[in-house]
């Protein structure tokens, strides 16, 4: 198994990982992370993986929105693509070295800039190959693997894919089995754990990395959010230090944890702060939405216009089309961060309308994804013409 960058790639593979191992305890899986990425080491101690190794990768570096030719003509740019294929190329001789080792029987590819040398690892060696794509668009990694995969995993129907339909197998997107639809008694009880007031909740989450345009809309209207609901803010680890910094500069004590709780990361206990929540502030990339679906949560969410693909504003088209979520434009909130404020306010103080969103992003919701993909997975292994041990 191999994905990274994120948490959005790490998760998946957990949650794919434990279904396989319920089904085949003896099953050997091995993870094949970047080195230096930071989140491929929350697989490092995981029960459901045998053994973890790290390769060179690199990235590919281009921008939603700017032509291609300022790209080209942005020289530092340019040589760390240029270094970064050097380091693809290295990565490539490491993952061919996995491959004769481990010989596996399938080769699960979930994306992120590693995937590229393990996958393509994969083909020279001939090994079955499984993509995952959790997003409505294709990454640049499924779309170069994928044309030697046997199976094109997908979380969205096959219409948004270009892959053959007859590889697309539509599974919805992998995650934790802890993500359930929410009661009115579970998140009494989640609250009650964390150690919060009745009080409505609203929980800020930008994703494993945290998100700035998030952080500074939040950070300006943090002083009258507060004065709405309890606030948990995760922000990200590295933006940590400086958004605690400038909410005390507002007045808000980040210390106290009941009407304001700033959260670096959450590894483990996510599910329990979004199923708490009464509304939740995210972006749309598909394994958090596929989470809060689960839960049936109302969401405004903040697509990020910047990524490779405008794939998170596909995400959020989709969830508009069903009314199922609450969609701010990223550059209205930089220039109007009272918008995000009136829009939570509205939510808050309906609370049909949270559950009417609650429940239409609930039907997105495809909770045997995990068990689906694992047994794509377990199939393709039955399949191969090569044994395990060679």
């Amino acid at each position: 198994m191999t994905g990274g960058g994120t948490g959005g790639h790490v998760s998946p593979i957990t949650a794919v990982a434990s279904e396989i191992k319920r089904h085949l305890p003896d099953a050997d899986i091995h993870f094949v992370g970047q080195r230096g990425d930071r989140f491929s080491k929350l697989l490092d101690d995981s029960e459901q993986i045998d053994s973890s190794h790290r390769v060179f990768a690199g990235k590919w570096r281009r921008y939603h929105g700017i032509p291609m030719w300022k790209q080209l003509l942005d020289l530092p740019t340019l040589l760390l693509n240029i270094r970064d294929v050097l380091l693809v190329l290295v990565g490539l001789i490491e993952s061919v070295y996995l491959m004769l080792r481990y010989r596996p029987d399938v080769v699960f590819v979930k994306g992120g800039f590693v995937g590229i040398p393990v996958g393509i690892a994969a083909a020279i060696t001939r090994r079955k190959i499984v993509t995952h794509d959790s997003d409505a668009i294709p990454g640049l990694t499924n779309r170069v693997v994928g044309r030697w995969a046997n199976v094109n995993a997908t979380g969205m129907p096959p219409s948004y894919y270009p892959y053959p339909k007859n590889k697309i197998v539509q599974v919805g997107v992998p995650f934790s089995a802890n993500y359930k639809k929410i009661t009115e008694a579970s998140q009494a009880k989640f609250k009650s754990e964390l150690e919060l007031s009745d009080r409505l909740m609203v929980l800020v989450t930008g994703g494993s990395l945290g998100a700035g345009r998030i952080n500074d809309a939040v950070i300006a209207i943090a002083p009258e959010l507060i004065k709405l609901a309890n606030v948990v803010h995760v922000c990200g680890q590295d933006n940590f230090e400086s958004v605690a910094q400038d909410l005390t500069s507002r007045g808000v004590d980040v210390e106290v944890g009941e009407g304001y709780r700033l959260l670096p990361f959450v590894k483990d206990d996510l599910y329990k702060y979004s199923g708490a929540a009464d509304v939740v502030i995210a972006r749309t990339g598909a394994n958090s939405t596929a989470e809060l679906a689960a839960q049936g949560k109302a969401v405004v969410m903040v697509p990020n216009p910047r990524l490779t693909g405008g794939h998170q504003l596909k995400n959020a088209q989709v969830m508009l089309d069903a009314n199922a979520a609450v969609i701010v434009d990223e550059s209205e909130l930089v220039r109007n961060p009272e918008l995000l404020l009136e829009q939570v306010r509205q939510l808050l103080d309906d609370k049909n309308k949270r559950q009417t969103l609650g429940e239409a992003l609930h039907k997105f919701a495809l909770p045997n994804a995990s068990a689906e993909l694992a047994t794509v997975l377990i199939e393709a292994a039955a399949n191969t013409e090569h044994s395990h041990r060679g």
